[in-house]
C-alpha cells in the first residue's frame, strides 16, 4: 500500500493563517493508504495530537471565519431538488435541520441561500446541453416568473413582468366613472443593450401619495418594428383586457409611427398622448423649417399655450389641495 499524508493546508493570504495551519498540521495530519489495483479502497489514518487540530477559514474566504464544511447529503439534497427556488429549498432545509437535536445541526443544512443557489448553478452547468445564450435565456425563464415569451425568429423580441405587479395595476383601473384617479401609462425605447433596445411600460401607483412610477412590463427586441410592439401590446391586452374599456387610464407615448400604430391597432379605445419632451422636439423640427416671420409667430403662439397650461396645472392642484 502507498502512503500518502494529505495535510490539508489551504492557500493563505496573510502571515497570521499561514502560521496556524502549518502549525496545526505539524502536530496532527491525516494520512491515507490506497492500491493502484483497489482504487475505490482507501484507509485513512490520523497521526498525532488530536487536540492541536483546530479550524480556520476557507483559502478563497474574504474574511477571517472559520470554515465550516457542509455535510455532502445536504448538497446532494439540494441537487436532487432542481425545479424548487434557492430561497424555498434553504427554508425548508432550515426548518428540517432546526428541528433535529444532532449535534452537527449547525453542517446538517445549508450556510446561506448563496450556496443553495451556486449548488443548483454548478448541477445545472454540468449537465447544461450548451452555453448558448439563447439557451441561457430559456432556462432562465423556465427557472424564473419573470419572462414569459420568447420569440426567435425573424426577430427576437422577450416580453418580462412580474405577475404581482400586474395584478396591482389591474386593481387600479375602473370601466365606470366611480371617481378613481387617472392611471398614466408611458412607453417608450429607452435603453439600447449593445445588439438590442429595451422598451419599458410603466405606470403610476394612484393608491400612493405621491404616486410612484412602476415599471409594468419590458420587451426587448431587435429592431423597432409595428410588429414587434403589437406583439407586446397583444400580450398586455391578454393580462389586462380592462385596459381598453378603462375610463381612468391614459397612455402617453412619443411620436413613433411604430408604437402609436401598435397602440391604435391593440387598444383603439384607449386615450393616447404625446409627452412634454417629443411635442417641444417636434414644434423644433417643425419652426425650423418656417421662414423668420412664421418663425416668431410659432414661437409666441407655443410660449403662450406653454404659459396657459402651466397656469391651468397649478390652478388646479391648489384647488386639489384645497
Amino acid at each position: 500500500m502507498t502512503p500518502r499524508r494529505l495535510t490539508g493546508e489551504p492557500m493563505a493570504t496573510d502571515g497570521v493563517r499561514t502560521a496556524r495551519v502549518q502549525q496545526s498540521a505539524e502536530k496532527f495530519c491525516r494520512v491515507t493508504y490506497s492500491r493502484p489495483d483497489r482504487p475505490t479502497e482507501i484507509v485513512v489514518e490520523y497521526t498525532g495530537d488530536e487536540t492541536a487540530a483546530a479550524q480556520f477559514p476557507h483559502g478563497n474566504a474574504a474574511h477571517n471565519m472559520d470554515y465550516v464544511r457542509t455535510q455532502p447529503h445536504v448538497l446532494q439534497d439540494v441537487r436532487s431538488n432542481p425545479t424548487s427556488s434557492s430561497k424555498t429549498v434553504y427554508q425548508s432545509m432550515i426548518t428540517s435541520a432546526a428541528q433535529n437535536q444532532h449535534p452537527t445541526v449547525v453542517t446538517r443544512a445549508p450556510r446561506n441561500v448563496e450556496q443553495v443557489r451556486n449548488t443548483k448553478k454548478l448541477a445545472r452547468n454540468q449537465t447544461r446541453l450548451s452555453r448558448d445564450a439563447l439557451y441561457n435565456l430559456h432556462e432562465f425563464a423556465y427557472d424564473s416568473n419573470f419572462v414569459h415569451r420568447i420569440l426567435t425568429f425573424p426577430d427576437l423580441s422577450v416580453v418580462c413582468y412580474n405577475p404581482a405587479i400586474v395584478d396591482i395595476f389591474t386593481s387600479l383601473l375602473s370601466a365606470s366613472t366611480d371617481g378613481k384617479p387617472t392611471v398614466t401609462l408611458t412607453y417608450d425605447t429607452t435603453f439600447n443593450l449593445g445588439d438590442f433596445y429595451l422598451s419599458v411600460l410603466l405606470f403610476r401607483e394612484t393608491d400612493f401619495d405621491p404616486s410612484p412610477i412602476i415599471p409594468l412590463a419590458f420587451l426587448i427586441h431587435e429592431r423597432k418594428l409595428e410588429s414587434t410592439h403589437a406583439e407586446f401590446f397583444q400580450h398586455i391586452r391578454a393580462l389586462c383586457p380592462q385596459l381598453d374599456r378603462a375610463t381612468n387610464a391614459v397612455m402617453i407615448t412619443d411620436n413613433e409611427a411604430a408604437i402609436t400604430g401598435s397602440i391604435r391597432k391593440t387598444f383603439p379605445n384607449l386615450s393616447t398622448f404625446l409627452c412634454w419632451n417629443h411635442l417641444l422636439q417636434v414644434n423644433s423640427t417643425v419652426v425650423s423649417d418656417l421662414s423668420v416671420e412664421e418663425k416668431i409667430y410659432s414661437v409666441l403662439s407655443l410660449s403662450f399655450v406653454l404659459c396657459f397650461l402651466r397656469f391651468y396645472v397649478l390652478c388646479f392642484s391648489l384647488f386639489v389641495q384645497a
